[in-house]
């Protein structure tokens, strides 16, 4: 039998990432909050909020090798699509995106054999600035909220489940939004992504062969 799943949920803190892998004990947990004032993206970069978001970590013990790892940010991105609206699509790697505004966004950080995705989403938001949006035109109140994080890690462990070998390439590739875009990469590439290997990475036609980048090569990604 699986382990349960356990939920603590917290009113606003540093960061979610932080809060799941230091209350961690020996079963996947889930830790939300309403707000944070320290939360990250990848890279470091700085979330910013909505008028009503929700910011989720869930730290598990992986049974997948570590040559996997880079597909689980994308797996978490699956487990997005299956809790929220049609109309999402996934730019590829860590950002949950409406048409061309981005509603939520996913990071992923393993230590010492702790795996935190963290999955953050803007719910509603009045007053969005340019190329975001939120999910919802009105607010549909905190426990909404919640409920859509507590499904999100429901889905995504029931990914997890199914191994490496089964980690949804072909969902991925439907709602990938990067391909057909003109990618830039360090130091100097260039090129227009074609599709997503099996091994999760981003395959990019740079007119002088097909090149396979991983999180942290791309530098920006545009429209073609």
């Amino acid at each position: 039998m699986a382990t349960p799943l356990a939920i603590e949920h917290l009113e606003r803190v540093g960061s979610t990432q932080d809060e799941a892998r230091l209350r961690y004990c020996d079963g996947p947990l889930l830790v939300t909050a309403s707000g944070q004032h320290a939360g990250r993206g990848r890279s470091g970069g700085e979330w910013i909020e909505a008028d009503r978001a929700v910011a989720a970590s869930l730290a598990f013990e992986p049974v997948w090798p570590a040559g996997a790892m880079a597909r689980i940010t994308l797996v978490a991105g699956l487990a997005a699509a299956d809790v929220l609206p049609s109309a999402i699509g996934l730019k590829w790697p860590n950002d949950i995106m409406m048409g061309d505004r981005k509603i939520g966004g996913l990071l992923t950080e393993a230590v010492d054999g702790l795996v935190v995705a963290g999955f953050g989403l803007n719910v509603f938001w009045g007053s969005p600035p340019a190329g975001m949006a939120a999910v919802h035109a009105s607010d549909p109140g905190e426990e909404h909220s919640r409920r859509i994080a507590e499904r999100w890690a429901e889905a995504f462990l029931g990914r997890i489940a199914l191994g490496p070998a089964d980690w949804g390439r072909e969902d991925y590739l439907g709602l990938c939004t990067t391909i057909g875009a003109v990618i830039e990469w360090e130091p100097d590439g260039s090129g227009v992504a074609i599709g997503v290997a099996e091994d999760g990475a981003l395959l990019v036609d740079s007119g002088s062969g097909v090149d396979a980048l991983y999180a942290g090569a791309i530098r920006q990604v545009r429209p073609s």
